[in-house]
């Protein structure tokens, strides 16, 4: 039966994923929560690389707004709330901005109005789909850079019947030429994305102390810990997760954001 219902995720084509099983998982019977798209929900110290897949974005597509708002440490989301509904960012409200980091995630992957609009309506089920139009062609106004990335990507993968993450070289075919093209977009970000994440967890896994610390599971771009003492595991971690990365003489730093706390549901964030 259900135990939990979640909503799908942001630029993926995929059904809302439910719990199915209940598992318990090392010593200290921390729960684990397997859910239909295989993702597991756990207790722990959690890490993540802060708004990796929008870092990746602004570094391959150069876009400058993005570029601008991680060099200076200005929330993406709120400052893209202010300039699409015409406000002063501290006068942004929850909603505002929840729907403005709905729409970069999803337009970064080419989201359509009516995608975008189905998006929203998850969590603002009044919003009118009029009003969802007029944010998407104000987000691309905003991100002209965006969309030139995105149609030569297209161009590419119809051209020579691949896309390719930049630094791992890892590639999607299209051989027979129908190029799939929420998934075009999407590969290089997500798989730049696990060519981050992925040797973290090698060096992570070669590092820390089973006895004492475990590596419960990897969420997309964070990771989740069982440990002793969290003081003790996470410069480990935050060493390791943090990177840099080059494209076209434009560079990106992906921080590491930590949280603990007896389970998923009630993390505090580590100053």
């Amino acid at each position: 039966h259900k135990l939990w219902m979640g909503r799908r995720t942001w630029g993926k084509r995929s059904t809302p994923a439910t719990i199915k099983k209940i598992e318990y998982v090392g010593k200290q019977q921390v729960i684990a929560l397997k859910t239909s798209t295989s993702t597991f929900i756990a207790e722990g110290f959690l890490s993540h690389n802060c708004a990796l897949e929008l870092r990746i974005a602004a570094l391959l597509t150069g876009d400058a707004l993005f570029i601008e708002n991680f060099a200076t440490g200005v929330d993406p989301h709120r400052d893209t709330a202010a300039r699409i509904f015409g406000k002063d960012p501290k006068d942004i409200t929850k909603d505002e901005r929840d729907m403005s980091k709905i729409a970069n995630y999803q337009m970064i992957y080419g989201g359509s109005p009516i995608e975008l609009w189905k998006s929203i309506t998850i969590d603002y089920p009044n919003v009118a789909l009029w009003t969802v139009e007029k944010l998407h062609e104000k987000w691309f106004d905003l991100h002209r850079t965006v969309y030139g990335w995105q149609q030569e990507t297209i161009r590419f993968a119809r051209r020579d019947g691949f896309v390719e993450c930049p630094f791992s070289g890892r590639r999607q075919y299209y051989l027979d030429g129908d190029v799939d093209v929420n998934e075009a977009l999407n590969f290089p970000v997500q798989g730049t994305g696990a060519d981050i994440i992925d040797p973290a967890i090698v060096k992570l896994d070669a590092l820390i102390d089973w006895k004492e610390d475990a590596i419960l599971l990897q969420g997309h771009d964070a990771l989740l810990f069982e440990t002793t003492d969290v003081a003790r595991l996470r410069p480990l971690v935050e060493k390791h997760m943090t990177t840099t990365l080059e494209h076209r003489g434009r560079k990106m730093v992906f921080d590491v954001e930590a949280k603990a706390g007896p389970d998923w549901s009630d993390m505090r964030e580590l100053k």
